[in-house]
C-alpha cells in the first residue's frame, strides 16, 4: 500500500510541477515521510524529482533561459557540498522558519530594491547557493527558487522550463553525494525507483497538456503566489508550530 500511494504521488506531483513549476516536490517529500523509511527519504525523493524535473527540461528545452541556468549552477555546485557537510548539523526548525519567512516575504512584499534583486540574472548564482544548502539538508527547495523567477518577468513556458534545468541539477548533485559521501544504497530500493520513474515521467506529460490548454499568463502568476503562500504556511503551521506543541 506504501509503494502504491508514494508512486501516485509521484505522477500526480509531476503533474503538479509541470503546470506551476512548483509545489510538486514539497508534496512528495510529505507522503514520502509518512510511507519511506527516514534516512530514504531525502536521496529517494531526489532521484523521483531528478527524472520529474528531467522530462520537463526535455519537454521545454527551447524555452530554457541559458543565462540564468549557467549562473545558478556556478552557485549550486560549491553550496551543495557545504550542506552535505552540514547534514544533521543545522537545526531543522530554524532553517524551516527561514525558509517559510523567505518564500512569503519574497512572493508578496520584494519592497525597495528586493524586486530588482531578486529579479536580475546575477541573483541566480545567490539562487543557486542558497537551494544548494536547503536541498541537502530538507530535501524540497523549489519554493525557495520561484520567487527569483517571479520577479524576472519571464513567461510561464520560460520560468517552468528555467527552473526544471536548474533543479535537474540540483537533485543529481544531491543524489551523488548521498551516494558517494553518505553511502546510501540506492540498488536497495531499485523497484520502487524505476516505479517512481514512470509515474513522474507521465505525470510531466500529463501536467504539460494541461498547462497548455488551461492557464493563461495571468491566472499562472496569481496561482503560482498562492502556492507559494500555502507552502509557507503549511511549513510554519503543521511542520514548526504543531511538531512543536
Amino acid at each position: 500500500m506504501a509503494l502504491i500511494l508514494t508512486v501516485l504521488a509521484a505522477f500526480f506531483t509531476s503533474a503538479l510541477s509541470a503546470i506551476l513549476g512548483v509545489a510538486g516536490g514539497v508534496t512528495l517529500m510529505a507522503v514520502m515521510l509518512t510511507t519511506l523509511p527516514a534516512a530514504a527519504v531525502i536521496p529517494i525523493h531526489g532521484v523521483a524529482q531528478l527524472v520529474s524535473n528531467t522530462s520537463r527540461f526535455l519537454l521545454m528545452i527551447k524555452s530554457v533561459e541559458w543565462p540564468i541556468f549557467f549562473r545558478f549552477l556556478v552557485g549550486l555546485i560549491p553550496a551543495s557540498f557545504i550542506g552535505v557537510s552540514l547534514s544533521g548539523l543545522l537545526s531543522e526548525v530554524g532553517l524551516k522558519t527561514v525558509m517559510a519567512t523567505f518564500i512569503l516575504v519574497s512572493t508578496w512584499f520584494p519592497v525597495g530594491g528586493l524586486a530588482k534583486l531578486l529579479g536580475s540574472r546575477q541573483s541566480f548564482i545567490g539562487a543557486g547557493m542558497l537551494t544548494g544548502v536547503v536541498s541537502m539538508l530538507v530535501g524540497a527547495a523549489g519554493p525557495m527558487l520561484a520567487p527569483f523567477f517571479l520577479q524576472t518577468g519571464l513567461n510561464r513556458e520560460a520560468m517552468i522550463a528555467t527552473q526544471a534545468a536548474c533543479q535537474f541539477f540540483q537533485h543529481l548533485i544531491k543524489i551523488v553525494l548521498f551516494g558517494l559521501i553518505l553511502d546510501f544504497n540506492y540498488l536497495e530500493y531499485s523497484a520502487l525507483l524505476m516505479f517512481l520513474a514512470i509515474a513522474a515521467i507521465v505525470g510531466t506529460i500529463a501536467g504539460r497538456k494541461f498547462l497548455q490548454s488551461k492557464l493563461n499568463e495571468e491566472q499562472f502568476r496569481k496561482a503560482l503566489k498562492v502556492v507559494l503562500t500555502l507552502i509557507a504556511i503549511k511549513i510554519l503551521v503543521v511542520d514548526i508550530f504543531l511538531k512543536g506543541i
